[in-house]
């Protein structure tokens, strides 16, 4: 082999160097995008037509319930035994003619205080994480149940807190979807805008 050919050997080698080490963060990127963090607060794919959060609003940690909320309402309710016309006083949707309200700043909580890019999910989408996901039960030492483990389409999963959840979406103007998942028999139904439950905030791909 001559200088010539070899001059060119190298030069091609430290091009295709230079090609790899330009692709290399692109392919990272592409293999974490199954996963991450927006406004602090984690995200998981799960093969969905939107984003599942990792963890409740309010809460810290995924097996922690979070906040409690009344249904349009942005800041959490605290006084949860309060008297049903106590809480129809603190609910600001109460018996007002709403469309879904999913990212609606006024009374979504999750945008409020996550950010305009998280929301709560719609029955829709809850119907879909539902309908096309596998559910597994967890349990706690007393063979209590304590929540779901969420296997989505493409295998990713989310923890699930075994309690009930809003949905976004309106009933009629006292009523709101919502799903119980408090045993193993969830299902999705309609709940009073005052009681005070729990919100798992989306965001969209």
């Amino acid at each position: 082999m001559d200088y010539n050919q070899s001059t060119a050997i190298n030069m091609k080698i430290k091009f295709l160097c230079l090609i790899f080490a330009a692709l290399c963060p692109m392919l990272a990127s592409a293999q974490d995008s199954t996963s991450g963090v927006l406004n602090g607060h984690g995200w998981i794919d799960l093969g969905l037509s939107i984003n599942w959060a990792t963890y409740n609003l309010g809460a810290d940690t995924t097996d922690d319930y979070g906040d409690f909320y009344q249904w349009g309402n942005r800041m959490a309710i605290y006084r949860t035994r309060e008297s049903d016309r106590d809480a129809i006083k603190d609910c600001a949707a109460w018996n007002k003619k709403l469309a879904d309200i999913s990212g609606n700043i006024i009374y979504d909580a999750a945008s409020a205080n996550w950010g305009m890019k998280w929301r709560i999910p719609t029955v829709g989408e809850w119907r879909e994480l539902q309908e096309k996901c596998t559910w597994e039960p967890l349990y706690n030492e007393l063979k209590w149940l304590i929540g779901f483990r969420i296997i989505g389409p493409n295998g990713n999963s989310i923890t699930l807190p075994s309690t009930s959840y809003w949905s976004s979406s309106p009933d009629d103007r006292k009523n709101a979807y919502c799903i119980d998942a408090r045993n193993e028999n969830r299902q999705i139904t309609t709940c009073p805008r005052f009681w005070q439950i729990h919100i798992r905030p989306v965001t969209d791909k």
